[in-house]
């Protein structure tokens, strides 16, 4: 087996020498360079790897070329690895961590079944998108669970209702009395299971809808502004020691701008204070990511900011 950036040669001996018994190339139709997980591929010199921000990623081999930066918390989990040897569950969009993703589910399950929206806030996590996408995983899943028993316990209802009419029909017969009771006893029975299964299922489903309008932009918020900006600049592997290279101000707030060194050369970085965000009314937050470029130029929006790719960090405060 052979790997040359963008492709995957299988080699094989034979009595003959060895031969070629087949190949992946992941470098194929690189018009759009912005794929798995919405990260850049990078298919210049046959290179064929994702930018996950904090790590380059190989999808040839399912490995990233460098050690987590957060190994020392996974001890038992290759540095190598992604998402712990569990992609087809897991996500880690930024190649920091995985486990926010499964707090996000295990904290949006548990508030989907306990009225508690405010626990979405107390977590503090290390990639905040993958908090929220684990929170809206358990919201989906919630919701199903809940449809689901609201339509059982409709089914329980309807069988314990009949069930109970024909007990009661058959025990005003004097043969038929002592069974038709029995019969009459379990379909109230299943009646009150039927009720106490469309109630939760409808009462989950109540609580997911309320999680749902309060949005997935959870976490743990920052004390200050300060916090906020450096706690994101750590997010996105920028030294809050560094001096930025520019910074300019808007009506929402500054924007610092940093070169950040990394294995395969310069990546511009945009450190940039939102309290105008019209996407998200009245959360005041610091994003930080990489810089959108367009023909080696910076590419910027409306409102004259570079703008960021979708792997950028985000922190409230």
């Amino acid at each position: 087996m052979t790997y040359d950036g963008c492709r995957l040669v299988s080699v094989s001996d034979s009595a003959t020498g060895p031969s070629v018994t087949g190949s992946a190339d992941f470098c194929d139709g690189a018009s759009q360079p912005y794929r798995f997980l919405g990260n850049e591929l990078y298919t210049s010199n046959s290179l064929g790897l994702y930018d996950f921000s904090a790590r380059m990623y190989a999808p040839a081999l399912g490995r990233f070329l460098s050690v987590d930066p957060m190994a020392e918390r996974y001890s038992r989990v290759i540095p190598y690895g992604y998402c712990g040897g569990n992609p087809i569950r897991l996500v880690d969009q930024s190649g920091y961590d995985w486990r926010d993703k499964v707090a996000g589910f295990l904290i949006g399950t548990a508030t989907n079944i306990i009225p508690a929206s405010s626990w979405r806030n107390a977590y503090n996590p290390n990639d905040i998108y993958d908090y929220n996408a684990g929170l809206q995983v358990a919201d989906n899943v919630l919701k199903a669970t809940g449809g689901a028993m609201v339509a059982i316990g409709i089914a329980a209802q309807t069988f314990g209702t009949s069930g109970e009419v024909a007990g009661l029909v058959a025990s005003t017969s004097v043969v038929g009395a002592p069974g038709g009771l029995v019969i009459a006893g379990a379909g109230a029975a299943t009646v009150s299971v039927g009720d106490a299964t469309a109630l939760f299922g409808s009462y989950m489903m109540s609580n997911v809808s309320q999680n749902e309008k309060d949005g997935y932009l959870r976490g743990k918020k920052a004390s200050s502004s300060r916090e906020a900006r450096r706690e994101a600049m750590r997010q996105e592997g920028i030294p809050t020691s560094q001096q930025p290279t520019s910074q300019s101000r808007n009506a929402s707030g500054r924007e610092y701008r940093y070169e950040i060194e990394t294995s395969w050369g310069k990546k511009i970085k945009s450190v940039q204070q939102q309290t105008m965000d019209s996407s998200h009314p009245g959360q005041q937050h610091w994003e930080v990511g990489d810089v959108k470029m367009k023909d080696g130029q910076i590419r910027y929006n409306k409102y004259d900011r570079p703008g960021l790719v979708n792997s950028k960090s985000k922190v409230d405060y």
